[in-house]
């Protein structure tokens, strides 16, 4: 591929911004370290990484939300296995099957919050 600027010069990079080819003369570097061919392109770039950023923020504050949710739920219904356990007629198979799902969504809830902590 050849510069967009300079027909006889080889392109060593793309423009972040609008996919230009560029040459080692024209390649301007955005705050982030990328590439860019001019302020205009430079400005778009940085836009949209602070579009991202926000998504991301959004995400992880939803990973965290959706973390402690599942281990209250966990806690509800193995708490709610548990307790049928002391009644005179209990039905094993209920029993067995809250728990097992309060364990579940306990163990997924703190995968959530696991997550979210470690792309912080």
């Amino acid at each position: 591929m050849k510069c967009f600027n300079h027909a006889d010069a080889e392109a060593i990079a793309t423009c972040l911004g609008c996919g230009k080819g560029l040459c080692r003369t024209c390649c301007q570097t955005s705050d982030s370290g990328g590439v860019v061919c001019s302020p205009a392109c430079k400005e778009k770039t940085q836009a949209e990484e602070e579009a991202l950023a926000l998504i991301r923020n959004r995400a992880m504050k939803g990973t965290r939300v959706s973390g402690i949710l599942c281990i209250v739920a966990g806690l509800i219904f193995g708490l709610f296995g548990l307790f049928h356990l002391t009644q005179p007629q209990f039905f094993l198979p209920i029993v067995v099957f809250t728990v097992a799902l309060g364990i579940g969504l306990i163990v997924a809830g703190a995968m959530y919050l696991r997550i979210n902590k470690d792309r912080r």
